[in-house]
């Protein structure tokens, strides 16, 4: 009888290792549930939000919104600033369980990040632009993202820089990761795009959606009236004629406050509350 031992010296490195490479880069499903909260709860986006969104988060306006798209044959949905994605996997889940045909396309501004890794010891997850976003030292986590033009957001830049400049080249090692939740990677169920929604609207997306989902982002914490009103108009000449806008703000007690309009040709009518 042969009894295979572990390689011990495998397991060390693999628990020196760096937990957000292992989470983005090697998609360890053990390591989902454990951090990745932790993780987007610490992150910043430079327009001040966050990719912390918790899970059955939107459960009672998924519940409120299904007789609508029960009366939807194939509905294509596009689903807008998801953060994580969590809330999108969670919408997929639920219309399936109901046998409800539909496509689900989600869409965030800052998807795409860059992982660098120094040593077993220190890696930075940053933006696109380099700006950082976190730092994990000795698999513990420290903020460094804060929204753009705060004190600490130029402290995090000075901290990154430093990491940088004190670094040799050939002992860095960068990665093109997503920042998305691993249930949304997974799900193969739900396709995703990086979109502005402050942009005027491709002519590919014209027209094109039977259902546009706005849950927590038309919101005057993020754009002022103007801006809102320009995101409104782009978000309209999207959605087919006959098609249904769901907009949704959650409380701070964790209440969401919904209303689903239908689109005529110059205007939406409301056609059903929830809260």
């Amino acid at each position: 009888m042969v009894v295979l031992l572990p390689n011990t010296a495998q397991m060390q490195i693999k628990e020196q290792q760096s937990l957000l490479y292992r989470l983005f880069v090697l998609e360890e499903e053990g390591l989902a549930q454990d951090i990745e909260r932790k993780i987007f709860r610490l992150i910043t986006l430079p327009n001040g939000t966050t990719k912390n969104t918790s899970p059955g988060r939107l459960d009672s306006l998924n519940a409120f919104s299904l007789p609508f798209l029960e009366k939807i044959h194939s509905a294509k949905i596009k689903d807008i600033a998801v953060s994580s994605g969590i809330s999108s996997v969670e919408w997929s889940d639920q219309l399936r369980k109901n046998n409800c045909k539909a496509t689900i396309t989600a869409t965030d501004l800052f998807a795409r990040a860059n992982l660098t890794i120094y040593s077993r010891k220190l890696a930075v997850l940053s933006d696109t632009f380099y700006n950082p976003l976190l730092i994990e030292y000795r698999n513990s986590f420290y903020r460094t993202s804060f929204p753009t033009g705060s004190l600490r957001h130029y402290w995090g830049k000075l901290v990154s820089m430093l990491i940088k400049r004190c670094t040799p080249n050939d002992l860095k090692k960068s990665h093109s990761v997503m920042l998305l939740s691993f249930a949304f990677k997974k799900s193969g169920a739900i396709s995703f795009i990086e979109e502005d929604i402050t942009s005027k609207a491709e002519k590919s997306e014209m027209e094109k959606y039977d259902v546009i989902r706005a849950a927590n982002i038309l919101n005057k914490v993020y754009f002022p009236e103007n801006k809102l009103r320009e995101i409104i108009k782009n978000i309209a000449c999207q959605i087919k004629t006959g098609g249904l806008l769901i907009v949704c703000k959650t409380d701070g007690e964790g209440i969401n406050h919904a209303q689903v309009y239908s689109k005529t040709e110059n205007a939406f009518t409301s056609v059903g509350k929830l809260n």
